[in-house]
């Protein structure tokens, strides 16, 4: 149903869209950035959950690097 949002939940989803927003943006620049991570690129195919959280985590130093020189 067509519920008109109390103040406080339009306030509420104003921010959680602005989140949402800068999350997205985020994930594309790092996909952008790192090929491997991308849809373009061949999947990372491996059942060892370590080595893939690895290369995770190595994408997300980087990207906290890049981040803070600019």
């Amino acid at each position: 149903p067509n519920v008109p949002l109390t103040m406080s939940e339009t306030a509420f989803n104003e921010r959680f869209g602005n989140f949402r927003s800068f999350i997205e943006t985020v994930f594309g620049d790092t996909m952008s950035t790192f090929i491997i991570l991308s849809n373009s690129h061949p999947p990372v195919r491996t059942n060892r959950t370590k080595i893939f959280n690895l290369i995770f985590k190595l994408c997300a130093f980087l990207w906290n690097c890049k981040v803070a020189e600019d």
